[in-house]
């Protein structure tokens, strides 16, 4: 790679001088969210396991599985209904946990990235153009092995 003086010297004054956003988010928030998504998992779980043990279109060996290890197969039901919504949601949940390191994190902290965008908008913009799962390696790839030293640069997702 060439190394630009003239990029290096943009990308250093952009890092030591750009506004740093704060969102309007707070932790206060983010555990009313938590608490009303397991609440609503929880709810949706034991409902569909009464649902099920109440219907006629089960088989009777699973009828009878259902009796005999209710709390288990509440606590199942619950799990699958969770890790699908989990993953439907994501995207949702990484954005508002880069959103919490913005507002909280220290300026200090914040103004140790080498990069223009910053990680942590990085982060958000690779979420927006790639989705989920790709976006989570090209993070971790530039957040652990690319944002290091002292050359600053510029590296959109």
């Amino acid at each position: 790679m060439v190394f630009d003086k003239q990029e290096h010297g943009y990308v250093f004054n952009y890092v030591l001088n750009h506004p740093l956003s704060r969102p309007n988010t707070t932790l206060t928030k983010c555990i009313c969210y938590i608490i009303t998504f397991l609440f609503l998992i929880s709810s949706l779980g034991v409902g569909l396991y009464f649902l099920l043990k109440n219907s006629d279109c089960l088989s009777p060996a699973l009828s009878e599985l259902l009796d005999e290890n209710a709390c288990l197969s509440i606590f199942i039901l619950i799990l699958i209904i969770g890790g699908y919504t989990f993953l439907i949601l994501s995207p949702s949940i990484i954005v508002g946990l880069v959103h919490l390191y913005q507002h909280y994190a220290k300026d200090e902290t914040r103004r140790k990235c080498n990069f223009k965008p910053t990680c942590s908008e990085y982060a958000l913009l690779a979420i927006k153009k790639y989705g989920v799962f790709i976006a989570l390696i090209k993070i971790v790839h530039r957040t652990y092995f690319r944002c290091r030293g002292q050359i600053c640069r510029i590296d959109y997702p």
